[in-house]
């Protein structure tokens, strides 16, 4: 009944505990959607794809795979083209079930010619298709929605967040709903503001990140791949300068495999330019305004608790007229700078007036920057 074996890509680090963990959770019936937060780059969606659906598969569940950031732009097609993947996957009785569908014209921008019938081109379509294949079954179905905090993004795409609400809501018998987020403003703007369409119908789950167990096992499949012996002292010291990122520390044990050594240290010294995370927040430092640099600067200074004053107080208006050179700073002035640090992810609501760094590991960074 299962799409995709087990992995078996020795690399993982499986953690199969965890996913029966969360499966039990759903399984209780006490909530049939959850959520799973960490920061990006920590293996959420290698967990979701290699653990969590496939023992859901080998316990007789259908899954679905949903990738907001597929196409950012049209996010009722990331939906249209993750049903239709699954589809094209599903046994021929299973199938055979959706025909009714075929009178249906595919028109969607961009989706695959090679998705062929049934022709589904909107996302009521295919949760139709969904509903018709799977509603009388006894086995569950788990819907997989990868950065889900995407659809909070613009205006325009709550439309589709509502009917993704709604096919939840009407489908429970029968659906299990698995969201991964990457961004806490993003998710609170999802579940907790009273417009939005999932409000207060989230169970929001803490995901644990990887650790010193992930290395030792890493270790340990390096050394039984190859006659080299990486050492485990040595592999703990390099994760923790990459941030405890298992896709930079994955990116060296490639590197060590390329260049047939166990020498961990020198190989991340090599490219510890592009490997460390400043490469990246370095980028994106560099789109920033000199407004929302110094309105960012003052935010971290709070976390810190090296100054007590707000972000609408005077003494702020003349700290950005330092670092910006402007004549005139308002409370717009600073509350446009907010607005555009929680678009493009930087920072998020830790409750009134209180601001916290999506990301934690920037903090550094952003002190290197603007104390010199």
């Amino acid at each position: 009944m299962t799409k995709s074996p087990v992995t078996t890509n020795k690399w993982h680090y499986p953690r199969i505990e965890l996913a029966h963990k969360y499966l039990t959770i759903l399984d209780t019936g006490l909530t049939r959607t959850i959520a799973l937060f960490a920061r990006r780059r920590t293996g959420k969606t290698e967990f979701i794809t290699h653990d969590l659906l496939p023992q859901a598969e080998l316990n007789g569940a259908y899954t679905y795979t949903v990738d907001f950031w597929a196409n950012e732009e049209l996010p009722e097609e990331c939906i249209v083209t993750g049903v239709m993947q699954t589809f094209h996957e599903l046994p021929i009785r299973k199938k055979l079930k959706g025909q009714p569908l075929k009178e249906f014209q595919a028109g969607l921008s961009g989706l695959s010619a090679s998705i062929g019938n049934p022709s589904v081109s909107t996302i009521n379509q295919a949760f139709e298709l969904m509903r018709q294949i799977h509603s009388k079954d006894k086995v569950k179905v788990i819907l997989f929605l990868d950065e889900i905090q995407h659809l909070a993004t613009k205006a325009e795409f709550s439309p589709v967040a509502s009917a993704l609400r709604t096919f939840i809501d009407k489908n429970k018998p029968w659906l299990n709903v698995v969201f991964t987020g990457s961004s806490q403003d993003g998710l609170k703007r999802l579940f907790t503001q009273r417009k939005s369409a999932f409000y207060d119908s989230v169970s929001i789950l803490d995901f644990p990140l990887l650790g010193s167990d992930y290395v030792a096992y890493t270790v340990k499949e390096f050394n039984n791949f190859t006659s080299l012996k990486l050492n485990l002292s040595e592999a703990l010291r390099v994760f923790n300068k990459v941030n405890e990122s298992p896709e930079k520390f994955g990116q060296i044990i490639q590197m060590l495999l390329n260049n047939k050594t166990a020498d961990i240290e020198t190989i991340y010294e090599e490219n510890m330019a592009a490997l460390n995370d400043d490469y990246d927040v370095a980028t994106r430092w560099d789109a920033l305004s000199d407004i929302d640099s110094s309105v960012l600067s003052i935010i971290v200074d709070k976390i810190e608790s090296e100054v007590s004053y707000g972000l609408y107080s005077q003494p702020a208006y003349l700290r950005v007229k330092g670092d910006t050179g402007l004549d005139i700073v308002t409370k717009s002035t600073i509350q446009n700078s907010i607005d555009r640090l929680r678009a493009f992810n930087w920072i998020f609501s830790a409750g009134h007036g209180k601001w916290s760094l999506e990301d934690e590991t920037d903090i550094d960074f952003i002190k290197s920057q603007t104390r010199g």
